[in-house]
């Protein structure tokens, strides 16, 4: 009987053991990693600073006049001899507006059309005296007509712009320009609003369209491009204008040769 018990007790214990070592050689559950991150695509890699096609809103600011201020005194001649004294006061408002839209050519090249509209008013008072003073008297004893207008019009100014950048398109940050390019000006509207006064004859008042014509000149100029984080763009610029052909060029009204120009454009 003590033998059975212990038979039975060693193969107890023998299961016993071989259960804690079977249970102490079990593997491990491994530790949980750290997920790897997973890369990121550089979204930042073909944005285009300066876009393929853009378009905005432009503001213009001409410093000086485009009309001229002038005093002229002309003798055209004739019978009986005729005298023209004429005096321009200018009033052209100096701002104007317009659009922008633009395509790039190259990585830093692109071609730029910028219409701008101006209004432009102008006040003249023209003498006109006809025969032969007499000297022997105090007093102008020729016959003197008076004209008293108003001139008034719009200017649409459309110059085509080809634009060198300082940097290529999709290089990141701000950037110079320089352009370069012919430009037109059509007159519109151009209208006088006269008030003639003949020698002893009553008063005469006329609206009539003014003479006008087209202009064409050549424009370069400077600026810049900054771009904020919604995506648009400013664009401040510096301009000169050389006008080879002139919208007004008489003594009653001239246009200046020379204009210079600052603008901005919001573009998108």
């Amino acid at each position: 009987m003590n033998r059975i018990i212990l038979t039975g007790g060693l193969r107890f214990g023998l299961l016993v053991s071989l259960a804690s070592t079977g249970w102490a050689q079990a593997p491990q559950p491994a530790p949980p990693q750290d997920p790897q991150p997973q890369a990121v695509p550089n979204i930042l890699e073909d944005v285009a600073y300066v876009r393929r096609f853009t378009a905005g809103i432009t503001g213009s600011i001409t410093p000086i006049p485009l009309l001229a201020t002038s005093q002229t005194t002309e003798t055209p001649g004739g019978t009986p001899p005729v005298e023209l004294r004429s005096n321009v006061d200018p009033n052209t408002k100096i701002g104007g507006w317009g659009i922008t839209v633009q395509a790039t050519l190259t990585e830093r090249l692109a071609i730029a059309v910028q219409p701008v509209i101006r209004s432009f008013n102008a006040h003249t008072f023209i003498e006109k005296f006809e025969g032969t003073d007499n000297s022997s008297t105090s007093f102008d004893d020729r016959d003197k007509t008076e004209t008293d207008e108003f001139i008034s019009g719009r200017h649409i100014d459309i110059p085509v712009l080809l634009r060198f950048y300082s940097k290529g398109h999709h290089d990141e940050g701000a950037r110079w320009l320089f352009e370069v390019g012919p430009v037109a000006r059509l007159t519109r509207n151009a209208r006088a609003d006269r008030r003639i006064f003949p020698p002893d004859q009553p008063e005469i008042k006329e609206n009539v369209p003014f003479p006008s014509k087209n202009g064409l000149g050549v424009v370069v100029g400077i600026g810049g491009q900054f771009i904020d984080d919604f995506g648009i763009r400013a664009i401040p610029e510096f301009r000169f204008t050389r006008w080879v052909t002139k919208s007004f060029n008489t003594s009653e009204l001239a246009t200046r040769a020379n204009q210079i120009e600052v603008l901005f454009t919001l573009s998108f």
